[in-house]
C-alpha cells in the first residue's frame, strides 16, 4: 500500500529544501541579470481566458492547456506560457511610455502532457521581452541577455543555435503546399531526418530548385561564417537574402557583447514558424539533451490586442537549470554559518548573540542543548556551545576546536572578519 505522504499527482513534484535553495539561488541570479539590463519585472494572473489563445498562433498547443469553467460559464486556462499575457500588457501600456518597453518575469506555467522536462505539468519559466524595436540590436540584446543569464547561474558549457524563419519561408515562396504537408516538411527539416525529407519532397509538386534548397537546409548548421557562405549559394529570392543579412548583423552585435563563442547557426530551425517572424534561437547545455532556453522575434503578436508593436524575447526553463546544476554537481553550499547550542540559563544571551550575527548577514540557528543528541557535524560551519564563562567552538570545516570569551568571539567574527557569511 502506498504511503499517503508519497502520493502526489502525476506531472508535479515536491522540492525539498536542499534543491529548493538551489532553485531560489538560480532565480536570484537570473533576476540579477534581468535587472542589470533594465528589464522591469511584471506579474500576470495564473488564470487567463481561453478565448485569448483561441485562433492565435502560439508556441503552446491548445490541447495541452488546463481548462476550467468559472462561475459565469467562461472557459479559463491555467497560464501555459507568458509571452501572450505579456503581449497583452505591452499592447495596453506601450503608448503610455516613451521609447522601448523591456519586461521580465519568473513564474510557474502549466501544460498538460508537454514535452518539456519529461512531461511535467508545472514548471518555472523565466523570461524577458523587448517591445518597440525591430533592428538587429534588440535581437542581439535578447540573445546576449539569455547567454548572460546562463553564465550567471554558473553554467559555461552551452551553445545557442540561431536561425531565421525568413530563410525557410523564402525557400517555399510561391510554392503551393497544403498545411499538413508543410508541417511534415518542417518537422523533418528540424529533426534533420534527411531520408524522410527526401522521400516527402519527391512526392511534393514544387520546382526542383526549391527541393534542392530544402534538402540542404538541415545541413546548414555550424559556425556562423561557414553557414552564411553556404546559405548564400542557395538564395532564391530577396526574402532569403534579407534573412541571411539579418542574422549576420545579429551575430556581429553578439560578438561585440563578447558572447560570439556561444553561437552557432542553424537555418534548419523552423518549428513554430507561424508564430515567429524573424531571428529565432534555442539553447542547449553540454550533456543535457533538452533545450533550456528558446525565443525569437514575433512582430505580429500584439496586433491581436489592437496595437502592432515589434517584439522579441525568450523563455528560460528554470527547472532544467536546476537539473543541470545537480547533474554537473554544481550545487551551491547553503550550510548554516553558526549553530548556537545553549542551556536554559543561557537562552537570553544566546538569542541576543544570534540577533547580532543575523544583523551582520550570517545564517544562524539556535538549539537547546540535548544530552541525547550530540552529533552536530554537517549542520553548520561552526558549532558554538554558549557557556557561562566561555564559548566552546567547533570549526567543522577546519576540524579545529577552541574556546574564547563572548566579546572575543564577536571580535573574531565581526572585526577581524576571519569568518565571512556564505551568501
Amino acid at each position: 500500500m502506498e504511503k499517503l505522504c508519497e502520493i502526489i499527482p502525476e506531472g508535479v513534484e515536491d522540492i525539498f529544501y536542499h534543491e529548493y535553495e538551489i532553485k531560489e539561488w538560480s532565480i536570484s541570479r537570473i533576476k540579477e541579470i534581468f535587472r542589470s539590463y533594465g528589464y522591469r519585472p511584471i506579474s500576470t494572473p495564473s488564470f487567463e481566458f481561453y478565448d485569448m489563445f483561441y485562433g492565435m498562433d502560439t508556441i503552446t498547443n491548445r490541447d495541452e492547456m488546463f481548462k476550467i469553467i468559472d462561475e459565469n460559464g467562461k472557459i479559463l486556462v491555467l497560464r501555459p506560457d507568458m509571452t501572450i499575457p505579456i503581449a497583452r500588457i505591452a499592447a495596453a501600456n506601450f503608448n503610455k511610455i516613451s521609447g522601448s518597453l523591456k519586461l521580465s518575469y519568473v513564474v510557474n506555467v502549466f501544460r498538460r502532457n508537454n514535452s518539456i522536462g519529461y512531461g511535467k505539468k508545472e514548471f518555472m519559466q523565466a523570461g524577458a521581452e523587448y517591445f518597440g524595436m525591430s533592428e538587429p540590436d534588440s535581437d542581439a540584446e535578447i540573445i546576449s541577455l539569455g547567454v548572460n543569464s546562463l553564465i550567471n547561474c554558473g553554467i559555461k558549457n552551452f551553445m545557442i543555435e540561431i536561425g531565421h524563419v525568413g530563410f525557410f519561408k523564402g525557400a517555399l515562396n510561391d510554392c503551393n503546399i497544403d498545411e499538413k504537408r508543410l508541417m511534415e516538411i518542417r518537422k523533418n527539416v528540424e529533426s534533420k531526418n534527411y531520408f524522410e525529407l527526401e522521400r516527402m519532397l519527391e512526392e511534393t509538386d514544387i520546382p526542383e530548385k526549391n527541393k534542392e534548397v530544402l534538402l540542404k537546409l538541415p545541413r546548414l548548421y555550424g559556425k556562423p561564417i561557414e553557414v552564411i557562405s553556404k546559405a548564400k549559394e542557395l538564395v532564391l529570392n530577396s526574402y532569403m537574402d534579407e534573412s541571411i543579412e539579418n542574422i549576420k548583423q545579429v551575430y556581429k552585435i553578439i560578438t561585440q557583447y563578447g558572447y560570439g563563442d556561444f553561437i552557432v547557426f542553424d537555418l534548419g530551425l523552423v518549428s513554430n514558424i507561424n508564430y515567429y517572424t524573424g531571428a529565432i534561437f534555442k539553447g542547449y547545455i553540454d550533456g543535457h539533451g533538452r533545450e533550456v532556453i528558446s525565443g525569437g522575434r514575433y512582430d505580429n503578436l500584439t496586433q491581436r490586442f489592437g496595437n502592432l508593436i515589434p517584439a522579441t524575447g525568450f523563455g528560460l526553463n528554470v527547472d532544467e537549470i536546476m537539473e543541470v546544476l545537480s547533474m554537473k554537481k554544481m550545487e551551491q553550499s547553503f550550510k548554516t554559518d553558526y549553530l548556537l547550542i545553549y542551556k536554559e540559563d543561557m537562552r537570553e544571551n544566546t538569542l541576543a548573540l544570534a540577533r547580532v550575527l543575523r544583523q551582520n548577514n550570517f545564517i544562524v540557528e539556535t538549539q537547546l542543548h540535548d544530552e541525547l543528541f550530540k552529533d552536530f557535524k554537517g549542520k553548520a560551519k561552526e558549532v558554538v556551545y554558549v557557556l557561562k564563562n566561555n564559548f566552546k567552538i567547533n570549526n567543522i570545516e577546519k576540524g579545529v576546536v577552541y574556546s574564547c570569551k563572548e566579546d572575543k568571539f564577536l571580535e573574531h567574527v565581526l572585526l577581524n572578519n576571519k569568518i565571512t557569511p556564505i551568501h
